[in-house]
């Protein structure tokens, strides 16, 4: 059985669950899927999540082309514009 969770409406990180296995897929690869904390967030209301409905394994995978580059910089440079 293949359950299609859906993480967030703007699709960052895609979640797919088939019996006891949740993968998880960072979903900006225009961004060479750097992490923003609105998908840190997603990233753990998933993983919680995963740990009340059975599942067993969660796989972390990015989309084409990167696994994931590491934070956006673009956003941490406007983060640090506040300061």
């Amino acid at each position: 059985m293949t359950d299609h969770l859906n993480a967030s409406t703007d699709d960052e990180i895609l979640a797919e669950r088939t019996e006891a296995i949740c993968t998880l897929t960072l979903n900006r690869p225009q961004a060479r899927n750097a992490l923003t904390t609105h998908m840190a967030d997603l990233l753990i209301s998933q993983i919680e999540a995963c740990q009340s409905d059975g599942t067993r394994v969660i796989i972390l995978t990015g989309s084409a082309p990167a696994f994931c580059s590491g934070g956006d910089l673009n956003l941490i440079a406007e983060l640090g514009k506040g300061n």
